[in-house]
């Protein structure tokens, strides 16, 4: 029920004192009892009220962080570029059945070979291979190599990270190639020689130094794309000492020694005729000199 405004003017200016006490008390009264809702009111108060309780509200709040831009995200975990190398030395028992099922293997696992040497000595065979493999499966390729392995001499393996290089030479491209695109576009505008003359010649300095930093670039996605081992592996032919054979080898080795020591001599008959008529003529005045003594 609502009181007229008229009526309520009427009130206040007959009964002052005690229109505003009523007031006064009403509002008391009102405070009181905001207090003690307040204190009074319950977890289970949030949801009769319209409210959201503690767990609804971390509920939210996970929402809002999952939709969050990926500027507010958390920062992911930097993309490490990293080199790895390694070299394998090893005693195999057949070093071209060994060979062979090395190409199998680098060819199943998607690299190459990019260099290769074979050596043969009296006692044996020895090959050399640089494989290279997509860096995801080197392990594997070291693990399959080496169950053909009698015995490993060396096992070696290096890791570089150019990670700091990489971002770093990405980072300089892409000012240098802003920078290329101004001077293009100064180049448009040029009036005269100098002008042009000028922007052709920084044009030309900016394109060389984009050259070789593409050049490096590409270098460093190779090397961390594909790593490298370097394998040698070689087999041993186990043979008895042989004493016969190894004299007979020797008379045969001096007789060789001989024929040469007489085509040495032959080159040099010059020195020997020389020699040979400095010391007839020595013994010659060596004896003149003597019979004078005598007489």
């Amino acid at each position: 029920m609502t009181i007229p405004f008229e009526l309520h003017c009427n009130l206040i200016t007959r009964y002052p004192m005690k229109i505003h006490s009523i007031i006064i008390v009403s509002l008391l009264l009102a405070a009181c009892g905001r207090h003690e809702a307040k204190m009074d009111m319950k977890p289970g108060t949030f949801a009769s009220a319209g409210l959201k309780t503690e767990e609804e509200t971390e509920s939210v709040y996970d929402e809002i962080t999952a939709e969050a831009p990926a500027s507010q995200q958390p920062v992911q975990t930097l993309d490490r570029k990293l080199i790895r190398n390694g070299t394998l030395h090893f005693r195999t028992k057949a070093v071209k059945a060994t060979k062979t099922e090395i190409e199998k293997q680098v060819k199943a696992l998607h690299g190459y070979i990019s260099n290769e040497s074979q050596n043969d000595y009296d006692n044996g065979l020895s090959y050399e291979q640089t494989l290279r493999v997509p860096a995801a499966h080197f392990d594997t390729l070291i693990q399959k190599i080496e169950t053909l392995a009698q015995h490993i001499d060396n096992r070696t393996i290096n890791t570089d990270d150019v990670t700091e290089e990489f971002i770093d030479v990405e980072t300089r491209l892409i000012t240098k190639k802003d920078l290329e695109k101004r001077y293009r576009e100064l180049l448009a505008k040029g009036r005269t020689v100098e002008e042009l003359l000028s922007i052709e010649r920084e044009l030309s300095n900016v394109r060389g130094e984009i050259e070789s930093m593409e050049g490096r670039l590409n270098y460093l996605k190779n090397q961390v794309g594909f790593s490298t081992l370097v394998v040698t592996y070689y087999e041993q032919n186990a043979t008895e000492f042989g004493f016969g054979s190894k004299v007979m080898a020797s008379f045969g080795e001096g007789w060789s020694n001989l024929l040469y020591f007489f085509i040495g001599v032959l080159n040099i008959w010059p020195f020997v005729i020389v020699v040979v008529v400095a010391g007839w003529w020595w013994m010659r005045s060596r004896k003149r000199k003597k019979n004078v003594d005598v007489v």
